[in-house]
C-alpha cells in the first residue's frame, strides 16, 4: 500500500469540504426517503421509547451503574443550579414613564442527539445537557438515541435519559435523527439541538443542519383582542412600516370587527394615500377565537418585537417564549419606533443575547417587557420628531 506523500499538509478546509459533501449527500438521501429512513432503523421496535421501557431498563443495569448515573445526575444538576443562580432579572427606567423589565426565559424546546449503542454510549454527556436544560426550565426536552443494526439501544443510555428527566425519548439518531428534527418530522422543531458524541459524519451533518432554520422570523407581531381600538393599532403598524417598509410584520386578533373597522378607516383616507398603506395591505392578518389561541398561533414563528394589546396582558406574558421583546400598552408606537432605537430608548437583548454558550446558559435567552405611559409617549414622539427634523 502506497502512502500519499505530499509536500505540505492539506488545508483543513479541504478535508472539511470532503466530509461536508458526504454529510450533505446523506442528508439529501434521507430527505428524499422521508420518515421511512428514520423508522427503518428501529427494525420494528417502535420509534418512541415509552416510560415503561425506561423502567424496564433498570433490570438490565447493574446497581453500580445505576449508582454512577444517579451520582452524575446530582453533580450536573448542582453545577447547572449554581450557574442559574448567577442570573438576575432587572428593571430599568431610562426616563420617567418608561419601564423596561429584563427577564431570562428558557427556550421552548431542545433536543439532544446521542449514540445509543453499547460501545458508544455517552451517559455522562447526555446527563450534563439534560441537567442544564431541566434547570433552565425548558418545557420540552427530547433525547434521540441512535440504535444499533438490530434496532437495539443500550439500557444505560435509556436509563440516563430517564434519570435526566427527558420528556420524549426516541429510537433514532445520527444523521436521520438530525434531519427528522430539522424538518419537524417528530412533531416539533427544537429551538436548540445538542450533539453528544457521534461520528465525524454526524458532527458535519449537525453543523449543516444547525444553520437551516425551519421557523420563519418576524420583526414585529401585533396581537389584539376586542378591547383594542383602531387608532392605536394603525398607529403602531404605520409607524413601523413607515420607518422600515422592508421589515416582516404580522397582525393577529380575536376580533373580526376590528379588522373590518381598520379596513373602513383605511378606505376613508384621502388620496394620495400614504406609502405605508400599500405595505400594510400585504401583511398577514390572523383571526383566532381566544387570546390563548392567538398566542399559540404566533408561537409558530420567532419574533423580535411582540406588541400585546389585550385586556390584562400581564397574565399572558409567561406563555410567550418566542419573542425577544414584549411591548405592552396602546402607546407602543413611540416605544418601538426605529427612531427610538436610534435614540437609545430601548435596551439591547432578546433571542440572540447570551453571555455564555455552555451549560444552563445554552438554553436561556433574555426577554425585555416594555411599557410606556401616555404622557411620556406623547413627549417622546415630539422629541423624536424634533431629532428627525434636525
Amino acid at each position: 500500500m502506497a502512502l500519499r506523500v505530499v509536500g505540505q499538509l492539506d488545508p483543513p478546509s479541504g478535508l472539511a469540504t470532503v466530509l461536508r459533501g458526504r454529510a450533505q449527500k446523506r442528508i439529501d438521501e434521507i430527505e428524499k426517503e422521508g420518515m421511512t429512513a428514520v423508522e427503518s432503523a428501529c427494525r420494528g421496535r417502535g420509534l418512541v421509547i415509552a416510560p415503561d421501557v425506561v423502567e424496564a431498563a433498570l433490570v438490565h443495569v447493574t446497581p453500580p451503574q445505576q449508582a454512577a448515573l444517579e451520582s452524575l445526575v446530582h453533580i450536573h444538576r448542582k453545577i447547572a443550579l449554581r450557574q442559574y443562580e448567577t442570573l438576575r432579572s432587572c428593571v430599568i427606567e431610562p426616563t420617567t414613564g418608561v419601564k423596561i423589565t429584563q427577564e431570562v426565559r428558557p427556550v421552548p424546546s431542545m433536543a439532544v442527539v446521542a449514540p445509543g449503542t453499547w460501545d458508544e454510549q455517552v451517559p455522562h454527556a447526555l446527563l450534563s445537557v439534560l441537567a442544564a436544560a431541566r434547570v433552565a426550565g425548558v418545557p420540552r426536552r427530547a433525547v434521540l438515541l441512535e440504535p444499533d443494526s438490530a434496532g437495539g439501544v443500550s439500557p444505560v443510555s435509556i436509563l440516563a435519559a430517564g434519570l435526566g428527566e427527558a420528556t420524549d425519548i426516541y429510537r433514532t439518531g445520527g444523521v436521520p435523527g438530525l434531519v427528522a428534527l430539522s424538518r419537524g418530522w417528530l412533531g416539533f422543531v427544537p429551538e436548540k439541538t445538542e450533539l453528544c458524541g457521534g461520528s465525524r459524519l454526524v458532527q458535519a451533518a449537525g453543523e449543516i443542519l444547525h444553520g437551516r432554520s425551519e421557523v420563519p422570523a418576524y420583526d414585529m407581531l401585533v396581537l389584539t383582542d376586542s378591547t383594542s381600538g383602531v387608532q392605536p393599532v394603525l398607529e403602531i403598524l404605520s409607524s413601523w412600516l413607515a420607518d422600515d417598509p422592508f421589515s416582516t410584520v404580522g397582525f393577529l386578533t380575536t376580533s373580526r370587527r376590528l379588522v373590518q373597522r381598520m379596513e373602513t378607516h383605511l378606505d376613508a383616507l384621502p388620496e394620495p394615500r400614504p406609502a405605508w398603506t400599500r405595505d400594510l395591505a400585504q401583511i398577514p392578518v390572523v383571526v383566532r377565537q381566544t387570546v390563548e389561541e392567538m398566542i399559540t398561533a404566533s408561537s409558530a414563528v420567532r419574533v423580535k418585537y411582540l406588541v400585546l394589546l389585550v385586556s390584562k396582558p400581564e397574565q399572558y406574558i409567561p406563555q410567550i417564549f418566542h419573542a425577544s421583546h414584549i411591548v405592552l400598552g396602546d402607546n407602543a408606537a413611540a416605544l418601538i419606533s426605529r427612531r427610538a432605537f436610534a435614540a437609545g430608548v430601548l435596551t439591547a437583548g432578546g433571542l440572540k443575547a447570551s453571555c455564555e454558550t455552555t451549560g444552563v446558559f445554552s438554553f436561556l435567552r433574555s426577554v425585555t417587557i416594555e411599557k410606556i405611559g401616555h404622557k411620556t409617549a406623547e413627549r417622546l414622539k415630539v422629541q423624536l420628531n424634533q431629532l428627525t427634523k434636525s
